[in-house]
């Protein structure tokens, strides 16, 4: 998801005291899935440098936390992340707003892209492009992953 806008700022995060583990709930996908927070693309990679919050910061380089951390994500990435779940929610996820999104695409689309704001961009899509955009990012992100979490 590389939601950077969510993972220090606007996310609840809560340890439940029945078993100790810890939930992560973000509000905010700005910076996610490919969109920067005014919605200009940005680039698929991995970036490990990037934390926001200082639990995310302790976490990310405590060794123990960190050998555990890669192992089990290459695991959970290999078998029920597999990419296959991913796209297939897109596509579940569409199917249930297909209709308002032509809808509001027809509606909205040239008010969107006539934005003042956004006068010199070029990389507005359609309904189905958007779609495509995302999955292509998704099997991008999914790819670096792989690469980075497999390396001991």
């Amino acid at each position: 998801m590389k939601a950077w806008d969510s993972d220090g700022k606007n996310s609840y995060h809560y340890q439940d005291p029945s078993d100790g583990k810890w939930h992560y709930i973000p509000w905010d996908f700005n910076e996610s899935f490919g969109q920067s927070w005014d919605t200009e693309r940005s680039a698929s990679g991995f970036n490990p440098d990037r934390t926001i919050n200082g639990i995310s910061d302790r976490l990310i380089w405590d060794p123990a936390y960190e050998s555990n951390y890669d192992s089990r994500y290459y695991s959970i990435l290999r078998n029920e992340l597999e990419l296959s779940d991913f796209t297939d929610k897109i596509d579940d996820l569409y199917a249930e707003i297909e209709t308002a999104a032509r809808a509001d695409f027809n509606k909205w689309g040239s008010t969107y892209r006539d934005f003042r704001v956004w006068e010199n961009r070029s990389d507005f899509t359609t309904v189905d492009e958007e779609i495509q955009y995302i999955k292509d990012w998704i099997t991008a992100q999914h790819a670096l992953f792989l690469i980075e979490f497999s390396t001991p």
